[in-house]
Formats: C-alpha cells, sequence, structure tokens
C-alpha cells in the first residue's frame, strides 16, 4: 500500500492478488469514500471490526456497552485525512500540549474543543458509567440500533455506521 495518491488510488480501485477477498470486497465497497479510508486494509482488520465485535459479543451478553469511534483527522496533520491508531491518546487525557502531540500528529490550539469533548466523555465515564452527563445523549449499544458516538469534527450518535464494512468482514474476523 503505497503512500502517495496515485498508489492509493490503483490500491483500492484495482484487483490485486496478494491481498484477501475480503480485503478486495471492502475497498471495491469503500472506493467512492477513498479519501476518507484510505487506511481502511489496514483499520478495519487490526482494530474497527475486532473492537466492534467486542461491543457485539457484550451486548449480546447482556452487558451495558457504549461504543465509540474517533475520525478526526487533524486539519493541515501530517496524516492528511486519516485518524490513524493512537491519535486518540492525547484527546483523552485533554494533553495536546505535549511534543507528542503536536509533533506525531499535528495537534494544536485549533483541536482543543474536540480533546474537551473526548476527555469529558472518558471522565464522566470513569466517574459514573456513563460516557455523557445526560445518558439520553449518549445511548447504549445493542445489536439492533448499534448507537456509536463518531467524533469527527463534532460528536454525533449514528446508527451502524460501520455497516459496509461489518457485513463485508462478518464470518472473516
Amino acid at each position: 500500500l503505497g503512500t502517495e495518491q496515485p498508489e492509493l488510488e490503483r490500491s483500492f480501485t484495482k484487483r490485486r492478488k496478494d491481498r484477501p477477498i475480503a480485503i478486495e470486497q471492502c475497498c471495491y465497497a469503500l472506493a467512492d469514500r477513498m479519501e476518507e479510508h484510505r487506511l481502511t486494509e489496514l483499520g478495519a482488520e487490526a482494530l474497527v471490526i475486532p473492537l466492534l465485535q467486542v461491543a457485539e459479543a457484550q451486548a449480546a451478553a447482556g452487558g451495558r456497552v457504549h461504543h465509540a469511534e474517533l475520525r478526526y483527522a487533524v486539519p493541515d496533520g501530517p496524516f492528511g485525512a486519516a485518524c490513524v491508531h493512537g491519535m486518540d491518546v492525547p484527546l483523552i487525557f485533554d494533553r495536546l500540549d505535549t511534543a507528542f502531540a503536536r509533533d506525531v500528529f499535528g495537534y494544536t490550539g485549533r483541536d482543543q474543543p474536540v480533546a474537551s469533548r473526548v476527555h469529558e466523555a472518558w471522565v464522566n465515564f470513569v466517574a459514573t458509567g456513563e460516557p455523557a452527563r445526560r445518558p439520553a445523549d449518549w445511548p447504549a449499544f445493542d445489536l439492533a440500533a448499534r448507537s456509536t458516538m463518531v467524533v469527527a469534527g463534532e460528536a454525533a450518535i449514528r446508527s451502524d455506521p460501520d455497516g459496509p464494512e461489518r457485513i463485508i468482514w462478518d464470518g472473516i474476523l
């Protein structure tokens, strides 16, 4: 998988014999959202789908689950439109002022509203068991609605935001 736009487009739009058919199907299904999902091949298999499966199993067993996805891309950051693994750490701890946050991810003061929202959700969850001050603002995840807090520039509850990827990966991971 290349890092230049033409290489990425070829990777997502041409059949490659060196990757499993599930990844091929995922790339085909997401081709129209190419810029948003540059790292889907790696992220879905390694993080997104396995974490979703944990939420599904916990909900199926009767547990209370709150599911979230960080899809925030740092404006002018080194990863372009991608939200890469680890970007949540400075947000969770509200520490955008560290060299790690600045140098690795490109965080600046402009990102503080997102950090404040993410940090508040974690503090609320630790203190009360609910990530939102009002439980209605962040409903529990269940297998019917699949309510997920998607944090991009703004945070919003979405129903089954990973539906296409989930269907493609079902039974494979």
